[in-house]
């Protein structure tokens, strides 16, 4: 999402003929997120102006994927219209002339999703935590009977492939931590007996889209895999019911209360749910560390990168918490 492939005008306009959507009018790179690479384009007309009855300018993200193999890219797409078929508000790539919707650029694969509606909420309500938490739960019972066995490329074991690789900026007091934390969360994997479906993967709050307390887009699907639905929840719990660099229980009991009015939680997962609360916020501050990196071998005016800090300081403090302190509320 922040720009490592560099297309100009023509590139673009070129790229975009075989969709039927008219002439490029307008672009511009993304520079939020840390690994693909996205433009924000206009064009002259819509690829549903059929059904409006008249003919509009089109906006639609064009997403190039940086690290997602195109093998596993038709999979991310059938579920993506699978949860529109269910009235998940998702954005379902183009298809071109041809029923394709994956081209390559520059030998990367690429989609062109149509621009949803609404914003990201910068400070959430409990209400939006409550009805993003049925949203998920939505998702999950989706998901389940979805035929798909692959963890997605941010498992376990890319986990762990990250903690090798940034284990050298990690302090020894930091490196025994995580080394406890990723051996519990193995174990438990490997038992494999917590409710497992396919999962979002990252649905922070940038990559959900709201009107008001009304959800209208839930988007970048594209880190979904097999996997534990708690795991699915504390990812979510780590961004959307945090205040102050800590969790608020407030939010958080929105949150979950939404999600049981869909699904509710086994025993066992309200077990697991501290360290899952751990294993998560280790995720993203290992991730980000490497990302950071990443991008600053990679200049480019429009490369951002999110700090670390923020969720090595949330892992530190559920660290230093008695687990009856992490307990679901």
């Amino acid at each position: 999402m922040a720009v490592f492939t560099t297309l100009d005008f023509d590139d673009i306009h070129t790229l975009i003929q075989p969709y039927g959507i008219g002439d490029l009018i307008s672009f511009s790179g993304v520079s939020a997120g840390l690994e693909n690479t996205n433009y924000a384009i206009t064009t002259s007309s819509n690829h549903l102006a059929g059904e409006y009855g008249h003919d509009q300018q089109g906006e639609y993200f064009l997403t190039i994927f940086e690290e997602l193999p195109e093998n596993d890219l038709p999979f991310h797409l059938s579920f993506l219209e699978t949860l529109g078929q269910h009235t998940i508000p998702v954005s379902i790539p183009v298809r071109d002339y041809d029923g394709k919707s994956i081209q390559l650029v520059a030998g990367k694969p690429a989609v062109l999703c149509p621009r949803l509606t609404g914003h990201h909420p910068s400070r959430p309500t409990e209400v939006q935590c409550e009805r993003m938490g049925a949203m998920l739960a939505s998702i999950h019972h989706i998901g389940e009977s979805v035929d798909y066995d692959k963890g997605g490329i941010r498992d376990i074991h890319w986990l762990k492939a990250v903690y090798a690789r940034v284990k050298p900026e990690l302090s020894p007091e930091e490196q025994s931590t995580c080394k406890e934390i990723l051996a519990a969360y193995t174990q438990l994997y490997e038992a494999a007996t917590l409710p497992q479906t396919i999962l979002h993967g990252d649905l922070f709050r940038d990559n959900a889209l709201f009107d008001g307390d009304t959800i209208t887009g839930v988007i970048d699907f594209f880190s979904a895999g097999k996997g534990f639905a708690l795991y699915d929840i504390a990812v979510s719990a780590n961004d959307w019911c945090i205040k102050s660099g800590r969790l608020d229980q407030t939010k958080l009991t929105a949150f979950i209360k939404g999600y049981e009015s869909v699904r509710e939680l086994t025993s066992e997962e309200k077990a697991n749910w501290p360290l899952m609360l751990k294993l998560t916020a280790l995720r993203f501050w290992l991730s980000r560390i490497e990302a950071q990196a990443r991008i600053k071998s990679h200049p480019h005016e429009l490369n951002t990168f999110k700090s670390p800090e923020p969720f090595k300081a949330l892992f530190s403090s559920f660290c230093s918490l008695h687990e009856d302190s992490l307990q679901l509320p």
